[in-house]
């Protein structure tokens, strides 16, 4: 199992090219019958860069014991397509920095947080599942990727930096935001985006200011294909702060998220608050699902100032608010294409699958088509990103999680470039 980066300019003839990446590694086997009988034991004789495979033990009894990751190892299951089992906390805090990868993993009780981080540091959790598991990886050093991981928690995941990607994320929590992205990351924000795409934030709590999706961070965010569901009436599914990033030559772009509050009560708060915001800052909203509680009266909260960049758009959403906006005179940019007053029935399951003639073939027609190659669908499952793309989860699958094109618009001679991320089983 390695998680792969693969470039390939011209042609659709894409090359992986990790198979050497590791080719100076030692493989450590995790036996309760081997040399090394607990995942900690191989951790210790380990170097920065070894990897390690785990068999599980008999009985379908986990490994229990605590963790303490302090080299830049991997860990991985060693049956493919099982995961692993073990219960206890992981303290990650490697001497010399560098890449901890997690992959196959199922935790059935933990905590997992960092100790002393001292050097820059990337933390890749891949194809796990965590139960009752806490995650607090934020940190101004660290890089924390979380791909297509099963995540039961009553608190929430936090983090400074890293992409989230194709996760299912299911909480009782209480706290401001079930997936938090803090200000902490120390690198420059031009160069960083935090790609939050394509995962199911599904939590109950009904306590106010309890947010799916709570960006405060740096890095400039691209959030799109999220099925958010809750059910507090004051709260909103996604809550994005940027005080501390200036890009006005890039968008924010917020796009075919379905944001679904499942409260039938009145009460107040947004479907989407966009705060804090630098008044030239470029954004775009487009081919969203806003469904807010029952009364809801608007959609998106845009109150903090006067918005100047005239390359940003609210278009194409749909929302069953009586005003998309509040408040619209703040936006000097388009705002087209939005429908108002006009609830759209979400199934209630996990998947958020709507099928309303005002969600088909209803985005933006500048935007990529779907996979299917048909115009844009509003909502979770319209545009390349699809949730279709991501789930089900831990099928033992190989998985292109992100896959980027230089253009979307093509003719006879013209140069492709395709930046994409998979699992290669």
């Amino acid at each position: 199992m390695n998680y792969n980066n693969f470039i390939q300019t011209g042609l659709l003839a894409i090359s992986l090219l990790s198979v050497s990446l590791n080719a100076k590694a030692t493989d450590f086997i995790v036996d309760e019958a081997g040399t090394y009988t607990t995942i900690q034991s191989a951790i210790d004789a380990a170097s920065d860069g070894d990897r390690i495979f785990i068999k599980n033990r008999s009985n379908a009894t986990p490994y229990l014991q605590n963790l303490t990751l302090n080299k830049a190892v991997s860990l991985y299951s060693n049956q493919n397509d099982v995961q692993f089992d073990m219960t206890g906390n992981i303290t990650i805090a490697p001497v010399n920095g560098g890449t901890i990868i997690i992959q196959g993993m199922h935790n059935t009780s933990s905590a997992i947080a960092l100790g002393t981080i001292t050097q820059n540091t990337k933390i890749q959790f891949i194809d796990s599942k965590f139960d009752a598991t806490s995650i607090n990886v934020d940190h101004a050093k660290v890089i924390a990727d979380f791909l297509g991981n099963t995540i039961n928690t009553n608190t929430s995941v936090r983090l400074s930096f890293g992409d989230f990607i194709g996760n299912e994320l299911l909480s009782t929590a209480t706290s401001t935001g079930l997936l938090a992205y803090s200000n902490l990351y120390a690198a420059d924000p031009n160069t960083q985006t935090a790609r939050i795409v394509g995962n199911r934030i599904i939590y109950n709590s009904s306590t106010n200011s309890t947010y799916g999706i709570y960006y405060l961070g740096k890095g400039l965010p691209y959030i799109a294909n999220n099925y958010i569901k809750y059910n507090a009436s004051s709260n909103s599914g996604l809550y994005v702060s940027l005080t501390n990033v200036t890009l006005t030559n890039k968008p924010v772009i917020i796009e075919n998220n379905t944001i679904h509050n499942n409260n039938n009560n009145t009460g107040g708060g947004y479907v989407i608050s966009f705060l804090a915001l630098s008044t030239a800052q470029a954004f775009i909203i487009q081919n969203n699902i806003l469904n807010g509680y029952n009364g809801n009266v608007y959609s998106i909260n845009m109150t903090a100032a006067t918005y100047t960049n005239t390359a940003s758009s609210i278009n194409s959403n749909v929302s069953n608010s009586t005003i998309a906006i509040f408040d619209p005179s703040v936006i000097v940019a388009s705002n087209f294409g939005n429908t108002i007053n006009a609830p759209i029935t979400i199934d209630n399951s996990a998947t958020g699958a709507v099928s309303s003639t005002n969600a088909i073939d209803k985005g933006n027609p500048n935007s990529p088509y779907d996979i299917d190659l048909t115009r844009n669908d509003r909502g979770c499952f319209g545009g390349p990103f699809s949730h279709n793309n991501f789930f089900p989860l831990h099928t033992g699958a190989a998985k292109v999680y992100y896959m980027q094109l230089s253009s979307y618009t093509l003719h006879q001679g013209d140069n492709l470039t395709i930046n994409g991320e998979g699992l290669d089983r």
